[in-house]
C-alpha cells in the first residue's frame, strides 16, 4: 500500500535536517532533489506500514497540488491513502506557451512574492537568515525577469489574483475536483492546510457561486490543527522551531501525532 501526498514546501520538507537541497549560489548547478523522511506526511505513512510517495514540490499553488497528486493516483498502483495539506489560496499555477526553465516544462507557479523585485522585501520575511537561500530567491526572481514572468504575475495580482475571493474562489474550484475524483476513484483521503484562510475567506461570502462550491465540501474527510488552524499557523503559533519560514521537525512530528487517528480510522474505514 503507497500514501500519496500532496502539498507545497511544507509537505515536501522544505529545511528539514534530511531535506537538504544543496542550490548554488553562483546558479551553475541545478538544485537537488531530496525528500524528507520527516515530515508529517512521511511519518503518517511509517505509522501505517506504507510506502510513502512525495508528489509535493516548494512553491506549489493549490491548482499544482491537485494537478499533480491526481497524476501521481492514475500512475500508481495500490494508493492505500492520499494525504493533501492545500497552500496558500494566493498562489496560482499557468502552463505557458513556452519552456519557463522549471524542472516541468511550460507548468509555473507564481506567488507574491513572483512580483517582488527587491530581494530585501523576502529576506524580511525570514525567521532566521540563510544566505544559500536567499540566492535561490534571487535566482529564481531574476530568471521569471528575464522571461518575461514578472510582468505578467504584476498584471495578473494587479487585476484580479490579489482578491480575497478570487483567490478563496480559484482554490476551492481544485479542492473540489480532488475530492470527487477521489470519491470516484474510491481512494481514501484526508485533507489539511497550511494556512486555514482558504476555508475562513471563503465562508465569508454568501453568492451563489461561492456557496455552490462550499456546499460541495466533505469536511467529514478533513482534519486541522488544535486552535481550528492549519499546519504553519499553528505551528507559528505555538512557537515551534521555524527556519526561514517552515516549521522544523519537532512541529513534523508532533503534527503526524496529532492525525494519527483520524489516519488510521479512515484507511481501516476502506479496508
Amino acid at each position: 500500500m503507497i500514501l500519496v501526498a500532496g502539498g507545497d514546501s511544507f509537505t515536501y520538507g522544505s529545511e528539514l535536517k534530511d531535506s537538504v537541497t544543496p542550490f548554488d549560489p553562483n546558479g551553475i548547478e541545478p538544485a537537488q532533489q531530496i525528500v524528507s523522511q520527516s515530515t508529517f506526511a512521511a511519518l503518517t505513512a511509517q505509522n501505517l506500514g506504507m510506502e510513502y510517495h512525495c508528489a509535493a514540490y516548494p512553491g506549489y499553488s493549490n491548482s499544482s497540488i491537485r494537478r499533480t497528486v491526481m497524476n501521481a493516483c492514475e500512475s500508481t498502483a495500490d494508493v492505500g491513502l492520499v494525504l493533501v495539506t492545500w497552500s496558500f489560496p494566493g498562489r496560482y499555477e499557468f502552463r505557458f506557451d513556452y519552456d519557463t526553465e522549471e524542472r516541468w516544462g511550460n507548468w509555473y507557479n507564481i506567488t507574491p512574492w513572483s512580483t517582488v523585485d527587491d530581494i530585501e522585501i523576502i529576506r524580511k520575511e525570514f525567521r532566521q537568515e540563510d544566505p544559500v537561500i536567499l540566492a535561490h530567491h534571487k535566482q529564481h526572481l531574476a530568471r521569471a525577469r528575464r522571461l518575461g514572468i514578472t510582468d505578467f504575475a504584476k498584471s495578473y495580482y494587479t487585476n484580479c489574483g490579489s482578491s480575497e475571493y478570487w483567490s478563496a474562489y480559484s482554490s476551492l474550484l481544485e479542492v473540489v475536483m480532488l475530492q470527487q475524483y477521489l470519491k470516484n476513484k474510491k481512494i481514501p483521503y484526508i485533507f489539511s492546510l497550511v494556512d486555514e484562510c482558504l476555508l475562513n475567506n471563503s465562508k465569508k461570502y454568501t453568492d451563489a457561486n461561492m456557496q455552490t462550491l462550499v456546499k460541495q465540501l466533505d469536511m467529514d474527510d478533513w482534519i486541522l490543527f488544535p486552535g481550528n488552524r492549519g499546519f504553519y499557523v499553528w505551528a507559528r503559533d505555538e512557537n515551534y522551531p521555524i527556519g526561514t519560514t517552515h516549521p522544523l521537525e519537532q512541529a513534523h512530528s508532533d503534527a503526524a501525532m496529532h492525525i494519527k487517528e483520524k489516519c488510521h480510522a479512515m484507511v481501516k474505514k476502506h479496508n
